[in-house]
């Protein structure tokens, strides 16, 4: 800090001129250097954060091209909540890390009210097919037996997209299906089940299991 001679320009005056802060208190005029402001490195933790947001926010540019961004959007409503987008990455965001990574495991790809069947579990896998049983269920809460069976999927190949089985390949009565996947798949596919009522207003949570084709 310095005293500004009486016979200065900036004698008496106050503000920022150049690199300098200058400021009048009880007749006398003083100035200072302006603190140099240097990029702040973000927090580990920030860091993180901006990662998993950042993750989230790229799976659900492709869930936006499947009806599931309707589904979260109903559930959003239901919750009273802004978005479904908001109740997708809120959902999602921990699922995801530094760099690339995903834990697959943690991905929610649908949700509502829907119960889910009983023992829902994969039994067996063949070359580009796998099989799922469960109990059913039908009649108890909300799960009836013409409930659909829907099966979403994210391959190895494209880790951050998100597509469908085209049709519906069970119903919840049936107790189990066997389930063709794309011939052109290979590698690990992350699978999600879900249910949907058969007027298509409900939907269940999904459910994931893994296969290496």
């Amino acid at each position: 800090m310095g005293v500004i001679d009486p016979s200065s320009p900036l004698f008496g005056a106050s503000g920022k001129f150049g690199n300098m802060v200058v400021y009048t208190v009880n007749g006398k005029t003083y100035f200072r250097m302006a603190p140099k402001r240097g990029k702040r490195t973000p927090s580990e933790a920030v860091q993180m954060q901006f990662n998993r947001l950042t993750g989230a926010q790229t799976l659900y540019k492709s869930l936006k091209k499947t009806f599931l961004k309707e589904v979260f959007q109903m559930e959003a409503r239901r919750l009273g909540m802004r978005s479904g987008y908001n109740l997708f990455t809120s959902r999602n965001m921990p699922a995801f890390g530094a760099g690339e990574y995903v834990d697959y495991s943690l991905l929610t790809l649908s949700v509502g009210g829907l119960q889910l069947p009983f023992e829902l579990r994969m039994e067996a896998d063949g070359e580009n097919t796998v099989t799922f049983v469960w109990t059913d269920n039908s009649g108890q809460g909300s799960a009836q037996a013409d409930d659909l069976l829907r099966v979403a999927y994210i391959s190895e190949e494209e880790p951050y997209t998100v597509c469908l089985l085209e049709e519906n390949v069970s119903t919840r009565a049936d107790g189990g299906v066997t389930v063709a996947l794309p011939e052109e798949f290979k590698g690990q596919v992350q699978l999600y089940l879900f249910f949907q009522s058969a007027d298509g207003k409900r939907f269940s949570e999904s459910k994931h299991f893994t296969v290496n084709l």
